[in-house]
Parts: C-alpha cells; sequence; structure tokens
C-alpha cells in the first residue's frame, strides 16, 4: 500500500478486532494500547527481519514498531501494517501492538524516513534502534540525523562493533547531547556488572576497594569484544582512582581482580536473549549516565 494510507489500514484492522465475526477464534476481548514509539532503522541491510522479534518484545512494551527497510528492487515507497496480539492472561483481554513496515528503494528512502515523524503516536516517548555500525557515510549521518529529531533516545548494538566502530559510537554520543543513548550490549553486561559488583558488598571487602589498582578480563579470540571493552571502560569509570585492566586472551570470559587477600574471578553469567536486552532499553526513558562514561572510558574519549 502507500504510505499515506497506513492509518486508514490501520482504522480497518482495529475495527476487525473489536468486532470478531462470529465462530472466530479470536473473539477474546482486544486492548488497544501502547506505552511508546519505537522506529528500527540502520546503515542499509534488511530490517524486516525483526518482527518475530518486535513481537516479542511488545509482549511486555505495547508499542508502535515503524521498521524502515532500504531495498533496491522497485520504484517508490511501499507499506505493510500488521497487528500482533498476546493474550494477558487466561480468559483475559488480549493486548494489541502495531507493526509498520516502510519500504523504498536506496533512492527513495528519504520519503520514508521523512514520513516517519507523522506516524509516530503524539505525547509517548519515542526510540530509536539504529541497527548495524555509527552512521559513517554522509548520506548515513544524514538520515540518522533526520531520524534523531523526532526520538528521545537512540539504542545501538555495539556487539560486532570494531574498536574503530566503538570510537564512533562515543563520538556520536558527543554529537547529541540532546539525546539519551543506550547500547543492547551494554544490556546484555548488565548481570556480569551485577555479579563483579556484588563481590564488595560485605563490608570486609568494600575496605579493599581503595587497594584494587589491577584487575584483568579474560576474553576468547585475538581482539577483546567490545563487550569486554566496556566492561573494563565501566571498571576504570566506577572506580578513583581507576585500576589498570588488562585484557588477555583466554578460552573463556571472565573478570579477575587482584586484592591483599588473593585473586577473586568473577565469570561471565548466560547473556540475556536480544529481545530481553532490548526490552531492558525500552524501561529506559532518560539518559544511561554509567554507560555513557563507561563508553567513554573504553575508548578513551575525554568526557
Amino acid at each position: 500500500m502507500e504510505i499515506g494510507g497506513i492509518e486508514r489500514e490501520l482504522s480497518r484492522l482495529w475495527s476487525e478486532l473489536a468486532h470478531p465475526q462470529p465462530g472466530d477464534a479470536q473473539a477474546a476481548p482486544v486492548l488497544r494500547t501502547c506505552t511508546l514509539n519505537l522506529v528500527v532503522a540502520g546503515c542499509g541491510g534488511e530490517q524486516a527481519d525483526v518482527a518475530p522479534l518486535l513481537a516479542e518484545v511488545a509482549v511486555r512494551h505495547p508499542a508502535r514498531c515503524i521498521v524502515v527497510v532500504g531495498d533496491g528492487e522497485g520504484e517508490r515507497p511501499r507499506a505493510w501494517v500488521n497487528i500482533t496480539c498476546h493474550a494477558a492472561g487466561r480468559g483475559q483481554q488480549q493486548v494489541c501492538s502495531e507493526q509498520l513496515i516502510l519500504q523504498a528503494p536506496a533512492s527513495a528512502l528519504h520519503q520514508v524516513i521523512g514520513s516517519v515523524a507523522g506516524l509516530l503516536v503524539a505525547d509517548l516517548p519515542a526510540f530509536l534502534w539504529w541497527r548495524g555500525r555509527p552512521p559513517a557515510s554522509d548520506l548515513e549521518k544524514e538520515r540518522f540525523n533526520h531520524l534523531a529529531r523526532v526520538v528521545d533516545r537512540v539504542v545501538l548494538d555495539s556487539a560486532r562493533f570494531s574498536g574503530e566502530e566503538l570510537v564512533g559510537a562515543a563520538e556520536l554520543v558527543r554529537a547529541y547531547p540532546r539525546l539519551a543513548f543506550g547500547d543492547l550490549n551494554w544490556a546484555r553486561l548488565t548481570s556480569w556488572r551485577a555479579a563483579v559488583a556484588q563481590v564488595f558488598d560485605p563490608p570486609a571487602m568494600q575496605a579493599q576497594l581503595a587497594s584494587l589498582s589491577r584487575a584483568r578480563i579474560a576474553h576468547p579470540g585475538g581482539e577483546p569484544s567490545a563487550a569486554v571493552r566496556l566492561l573494563a571502560g565501566w571498571l576504570q569509570s566506577r572506580l578513583q582512582p581507576p585500576p589498570e585492566v588488562e585484557l588477555t586472551g583466554s578460552d573463556a570470559e571472565v573478570v579477575e581482580i587482584d586484592l591483599p587477600g588473593g585473586t577473586i574471578r568473577v565469570p561471565r553469567p548466560a547473556p540475556p536473549t536480544d529481545a530481553q536486552a532490548l526490552s531492558e532499553e525500552l524501561r529506559i526513558v532518560g539518559r544511561d549516565a554509567v554507560f555513557k562514561q563507561a563508553l567513554y572510558a573504553a575508548t578513551g574519549s575525554p568526557e
């Protein structure tokens, strides 16, 4: 359909859900609710594969999801609309969310991005999940800048970022002081950070913090991942004076902390799924100062 027909199609679908036909399997009452807007875009590549993940996230965060897809085929923008529902409980209302897919060839992608603002639900927080690397080319920066004007918070995913791209993420955060930023990769570190922090919960351990001058993070593979770099940045930004953090190759991911009483090892717990990580980031509307400080420390960027 044409992008201009999205609201009309949504009204038709909601009307069908509100007035099911006799014998319709989806006869439970439908609750139309929306807690936020989520725009999904990136530096190219297919975005439509996120539909199942967004449906899972909508169970926790009923939302209007707007997915921008770049496609080399076709001559003009097209749109698809879908409403996904889940039962709030046995015999209870179905809670439903909206998914809007906007697709256009590269030559017309600016038209699609320009239409996003008019599709956002007013008076609700707007998130941008920017998939892939930070915008690098002039065209990518222009698209990001256009979307940044209409959202409140940007969520990245630095899981596959190189060291240079992690620096690019820090530069992006600095370039947009109005926006709040998050990172799915950072959300995946939550349980590991909590496990390290819990080591120092006992008063006797807190007394040893002042003597902590060195820590190691063991990681598999050659170059340390962005997650390992962020965890090192977190340790350096939260402790005063900042400890020296050594990144060493190993078969497993583990934090080793040298204290007067010996070395404490904290292995990485199982990370959350992508849907769980995104759900965690969507709970945060404001700025995450701890993430920002960890990112700057990880990349050697001045605050």
